[in-house]
């Protein structure tokens, strides 16, 4: 049944949708941030129905995947100038993340 939404997504914004994959129960659909207000749009108001949104969630790049942090592990005021010398910055920096839920049909997707 969630993958019946992401087909939706899929067919009324074919050139937004990059890519989708199941994660932890959820779907997870990413989109092109240039689309991301009319998707939300049509996910509450549409026959998706997705009326609550659990969470937004910013995730900034400038340390990830750098030998220190294993990944993110620190804030990137936390990292060592040195450290930041070695990597060439990530664009776009920051990624934003959406939660949200259709209590009618139960169902969420990222």
């Amino acid at each position: 049944m969630a993958q019946a939404l992401v087909d939706l997504l899929r067919d009324n914004f074919k050139e937004a949708v990059l890519s989708s994959h199941s994660h932890r129960g959820d779907e997870v659909v990413v989109v092109r941030r240039e689309s991301v207000q009319e998707i939300c749009r049509f996910l509450k108001d549409g026959e998706a129905r997705m009326q609550l949104l659990r969470y937004i969630a910013c995730v900034d790049l400038l340390t990830y995947d750098t030998e220190m942090t294993g990944g993110g592990a620190l804030a990137s005021n936390e990292v060592p100038a040195y450290d930041l010398a070695k990597k060439a910055p990530r664009e776009p920096r920051f990624q934003l993340g959406y939660n949200v839920y259709s209590v009618v049909r139960k169902q969420s997707v990222r």
